[in-house]
């Protein structure tokens, strides 16, 4: 199984809560959605936008979306 390994014990934040975060902040659930279930071929939405153009480069583990190996953070944090 992966896991986010650059995230650990010692972080001050923990995996966990980063993807409660992501699935409560309106647009990264929409890109999370997106990405488990397939992207359109365009987006005409401004904030999918940044998104839908790296979307070959972004993956979802654990409830986070990454981008590459790292970790998406929502604005809360």
């Amino acid at each position: 199984m992966y896991t986010i390994s650059a995230i650990n014990q010692h972080s001050p934040i923990a995996v966990n809560e980063i993807g409660k975060v992501t699935q409560g902040d309106p647009v990264l659930r929409k890109v999370f959605e997106l990405l488990v279930s397939g992207w359109p071929e365009s987006c005409k939405d401004g904030e999918l936008k940044p998104y839908h153009t790296r979307r070959h480069e972004l993956s979802c583990e654990q409830d986070c979306v990454l981008w590459g190996s790292r970790v998406v953070i929502p604005l809360v944090f």
